[in-house]
């Protein structure tokens, strides 16, 4: 990577939908936040966030922007191609069935690390209570820990999820004898719960090792040498590995080994698996249903497409104009990083206008955005300062304090309250624009915070500094994610649509969304979090604030997830508390999963700089990738089967696409697009009534 590379790798972090107030990879403005533009303008609602700003949130493509016009938008219709066939069945009633399995174990002793198994009950029949709930059965006080209890929420989420379950009618526990913590069973107990519900029979000379990530793949475990060779003692034939760990350290021979011959020198065939999917089939020799679909690339209607290379060439206007106030600033309110945003911005424009000449509408609209943000940050950043230089710290405090924006994202929750969509493109929007708010109040109430205890000290120059650049930031990424939730709900106007038949879907779907959310945040502090503060030599709670305050995925998640909290507490139950709930959970799980990839799954490599450079598992960030670009894929054409207009995920799948072709760093975002299209479109199908259950067979 060249040096004005790495500057405008630097200028890419953050985003709209980033919480907290850090900024990966610039120095400057870690612990800060991003500086401000226009501070006389920036409550003025921006004309310039285009309908379908799903795509600019998704990416952290658009920066602190102050709005300057209010330009005329059009938004997309309906898609024009032929929707697909989706073959659906009605399922009779899940039974009552137990499924034995047995799990791998690694523990490092004094003389040696020892490995072994263990025996595992998951047990899967009707429910009677009407509520989600999830059992650890322990052989052991206390015989489980918190890792042990979150695979468990994980692999039950994951099961109901990919049969199409609810949750609600189930009673779902684990049983182990013993004592045993750790994620490793992860997947073993996500492919003994989907059998129990499909009434499949597991093979008995089979085991596995490998956590269950978010989107279905099979995450990365340590100590495999050794959990082959208990696995060879209890007389197991086959033992399944993630794929890109064919390569283990051994603690005992203190060097990396091959698995696969570790395994044949051990009578074991040792395969790599990537997904639940190819796990399933290993133990059962039997697939996992799925919808039956026609094959189709997921494609945006003409109508869209025009809407897209409008809005790309708005875009571009507006990167252009902020260029040009930029240069006319003076160079004593610049520094290194504004040119290299500037820079990049430059780049990015000419990929846009490319791919605008070529009709390339989604990448131009990707690109054009880009660049835009990278010149809006520039002179944000140079504009504060200048205001600062003129008029002092304090003055700034005291401005940005008069410009809160609390009061108007209010008055956006009582417009999202009134909100009764009638069809299940609009659901959809109304989602998103409650997954908006959750971020925009959160940063908004956090930078009102922030200033109220500025200190007034002529000596507390940093103090002041801090708070401005936390405001400027939280408020301006407020004010975006504000806009956006209005520009959802009109994109969701003109969305047409299968009326809601499965409203009962609704609820249920919030729910467990809502606890993929709070597992996978749970996830980070016992994987992620005790690793981190063991580097670094601090506490875990150090660790975490460190961690939120650089990675705005995860700082998303943390504000989603307690305004989870908050929705439950002071909205009445109901559809449209349902809709809230569910903005706020798609929002936590996305952001929480994105910041397992890059801090556990795949490895992310950074260099002194904070920028990622590549990742330890390639193998197995190139696979998750093809997985869940294929299950976005069925899912959008399964939601389209039903003539409703899948232009919101379309357009996060589009978005993932092009991200994957970018920066090192930008592969975790497409996973975040892929996955958000996925969700999304298995909505759609579920309300739409096109979703059967998928179980029992």
């Amino acid at each position: 990577m060249t040096e004005s590379e790495a500057a405008a790798e630097r200028g890419k972090r953050g985003g709209v939908r980033g919480g907290g107030s850090g900024h990966k990879g610039d120095p400057r403005v870690s612990g800060t936040g991003p500086r401000g533009r226009g501070l006389a303008q920036q409550l003025v609602r921006s004309g310039r966030l285009p309908l379908l700003l799903a795509l600019c949130v998704l990416f952290a493509l658009v920066g602190c922007s102050f709005s300057f016009g209010d330009p005329d938008k059009t938004s997309t219709t309906t898609a024009s191609t032929a929707p697909p066939e989706v073959t659906t069945t009605t399922k009779g009633e899940i039974t009552a069935r137990s499924i034995t399995l047995q799990g791998l174990w690694v523990s490092h002793r004094s003389e040696g690390s020892v490995g072994g198994v263990n025996d595992m009950t998951v047990n899967v029949s009707p429910g009677t209570s009407g509520n989600i709930a999830v059992g650890v059965i322990e052989g052991e006080v206390f015989g489980t820990g918190a890792q042990w209890r979150v695979a468990s929420w994980s692999a039950a989420l994951a099961a109901s999820n990919l049969l199409n379950v609810d949750l609600s009618k189930l009673k779902i526990s684990y049983e182990v004898a013993g004592r045993i913590d750790g994620p490793s069973a992860g997947c073993l107990m996500t492919v003994g719960t989907l059998a129990g519900m499909l009434g499949d029979d597991v093979r008995e000379d089979v085991t596995m090792t490998g956590t269950i990530n978010p989107d279905y793949t099979v995450g990365p475990v340590g100590g495999i040498p050794h959990k082959l060779e208990g696995a060879a003692a209890a007389g197991k034939k086959i033992v399944l590995v993630p794929a890109g760990q064919r390569m283990d350290y051994d603690d005992n021979l203190q060097e990396w080994v091959d698995v696969v011959r570790v395994g044949a020198d051990l009578g074991l065939e040792v395969i790599e698996v990537g997904d639940v999917f190819e796990a399933y089939e290993h133990f059962t020799d039997r697939s996992l249903p799925e919808p039956r679909v026609s094959a189709r690339a997921p494609e945006l209607s003409p109508a869209a497409h025009d809407v897209l290379l409008e809005q790309a060439s708005s875009w571009i206007d507006y990167c252009n104009t902020n260029l040009d106030d930029y240069d006319a600033l003076p160079d004593t309110a610049k520094s290194d990083y504004e040119e290299g945003r500037v820079e990049y911005s430059l780049e990015a424009l000419g990929n846009a206008d490319k791919y605008a000449s070529q009709g390339l509408a989604a990448a131009a609209l990707y690109s054009a955005i880009d660049a835009a943000r990278q010149a809006l940050l520039a002179v944000n950043y140079a504009e504060v300062e200048q205001f600062i230089q003129d008029n002092g710290e304090q003055a700034a405090v005291e401005e940005l304090a008069y410009l809160g924006i609390s009061d108007s994202i209010d008055g956006l929750a009582d417009e999202l309250l009134a909100v009764e969509p009638v069809n299940v493109s609009e659901a959809v929007a109304l989602v998103e624009a409650w997954g908006y708010w959750t971020v925009a109040g959160r940063l908004s109430y956090e930078a009102d915070d922030r200033l109220a205890g500025v200190p007034d000290d002529p000596g507390e120059v940093e103090g002041r500094l801090g708070a401005i650049y936390d405001a400027v930031w939280n408020y301006t990424l407020a004010m975006i994610a504000r806009d956006s939730a209005y520009d959802a709900l009109a994109l969701g106007q003109v969305l047409k649509g299968e009326p809601i038949k499965g409203a009962e879907r609704l609820g249920e779907l919030a729910e467990v969304y809502r606890r993929v959310a709070e597992a996978n945040l749970d996830t980070v502090h016992v994987l992620v979090v005790p690793g981190m503060a063991s580097d670094w030599g601090v506490s875990e709670a150090e660790a975490y604030d460190t961690l939120i305050t650089s990675d705005q995925n995860l700082a998303e998640a943390e504000a989603a997830v307690g305004d989870q909290q908050y929705l439950l507490e002071y909205l009445d139950p109901g559809p449209t508390r349902d809709y809230a709930v569910l903005g706020a959970a798609l929002v936590g799980y996305a952001g929480s999963a994105a910041a397992i990839a890059e801090h556990y799954s795949y490895g992310a490599v950074y260099d002194e700089e904070g920028i990622i450079t590549g990742y330890d598992m390639d193998k197995a960030l190139h696979g998750a990738l093809d997985f869940a670009r294929t299950r976005g894929e069925k899912l959008i054409s399964a939601a389209s089967g039903g003539r409703s207009d899948t232009a919101l995920p379309v357009m996060y799948y589009e978005a993932a696409s092009i991200a994957r072709e970018g920066y090192p760093g930008e592969k975790i975002d497409a996973l975040y697009g892929y996955w958000t299209a996925a969700m999304y479109a298995q909505i759609m199908a579920a309300l739409s009534g096109d979703l059967e259950p998928l179980a029992p067979r």
